[in-house]
């Protein structure tokens, strides 16, 4: 086995190996395509070590470019876990306001939130601005929203407003 062989064996192997502590998915490729120029060598059938780079690079690309989606794909179903703040789980299920028109579409509305305003999605239909929506979940960077019915705004607004009250029972004093 010459040198050239045995640093692509030994370079395959080890990109293999180095998957285990990243879990990128692009070493395996590159390391299988390692070791299919290292067999190619081996049988006699690749000499040079310019041809030996050429395949290895063409191999690399024809396995990675549409392999790794499907890999990816493959081990998110049996993992699939959604890691969230506290700050997130804490916000779900609140009202905020809509300043943008959004829509189930695009990723084009915005609603505040927390003194800043964040790019929503709501999850059917259309929302105008003014309205206001539910926080349903966060996705990356984009609040998954719900538009409000009728009947839920009328629940959002209180029987009683302690000011409009105070001010009431003033003017009833006053006229006694």
């Amino acid at each position: 086995m010459d040198w050239v062989t045995l640093i692509f064996l030994v370079g395959g192997l080890a990109l293999i190996a180095s998957e285990l502590v990243h879990l990128a998915l692009v070493p395996v490729f590159l390391g299988v395509s390692a070791l299919v120029v290292a067999g190619l060598r081996a049988l006699g059938v690749v000499d040079s070590v310019s041809t030996s780079l050429l395949i290895w690079s063409v191999t690399s690309l024809a396995l990675t470019l549409p392999l790794r989606p499907l890999a990816r794909r493959f081990l998110k179903t049996g993992t699939a876990r959604h890691d969230r703040s506290d700050e997130d789980q804490d916000a779900v299920g609140q009202i905020v306001d809509v300043i943008e028109d959004i829509d189930d579409v695009s990723e084009r509305g915005r609603v505040r939130f927390q003194g800043t305003t964040w790019v929503a999605q709501t999850t059917e239909g259309v929302v105008v601005k003014g309205a206001k929506v539910k926080l349903l979940i966060k996705n990356k960077l984009v609040w998954i929203v719900e538009p409000l019915d009728a009947l839920d705004d009328v629940n959002q607004v209180p029987l009683f407003d302690a000011e409009a009250i105070s001010v009431v029972s003033e003017t009833v004093e006053v006229e006694k």
